[in-house]
């Protein structure tokens, strides 16, 4: 939950900072590593640092190697639609990039809303299952 949190709240810096100063997505990544933290912070360096390979490898390339180095703790369809995301950022129009990153803001917000609507049956799962190898273990001593 903390990874989607993290990475719904640089979408949302990128978004406004692309809206007010439309600032090269180079310089607004490396802002971004700066303020993050975890495998969001290790994903944003990662893409800051491949940025001298934008030559010889597309920006989009980039982006997806990156997320699926980094950002472990993610389901596939999340870091799917990151990979969505870096196949616009830095390639279309300003309006197309802004309305990519909505979208894909969006998607983040309703898959972390849906895993804080689930977390109390896991952990009601959790504690249930520990309760049960407890008990199981008492009986196998005794």
């Amino acid at each position: 939950m903390k990874l989607l949190r993290d990475l719904l709240e640089c979408l949302e810096l990128l978004q406004g900072e692309l809206e007010l100063r439309a600032a090269p997505i180079p310089e607004l990544l490396q802002a971004l590593a700066e303020k993050s933290s975890g495998e969001t912070a290790c994903f944003l360096r990662r893409v800051c640092g491949s940025m001298e390979r934008l030559g010889e490898e597309r920006f989009s390339g980039i982006w997806s190697k990156e997320a699926e180095a980094c950002l472990t703790s993610i389901g596939q369809e999340e870091k799917d639609e990151l990979v969505r995301l870096g196949g616009v950022l830095g390639s279309l129009d300003l309006e197309a990039q802004l309305r990519a990153l909505r979208f894909c803001s969006g998607f983040l917000r309703e898959k972390l809303e849906e895993q804080i609507r689930a977390y109390p049956v896991r952990r009601r799962l959790t504690l249930g299952l520990s309760v049960c190898a407890a008990s199981l273990a008492i009986v196998l001593i005794f």
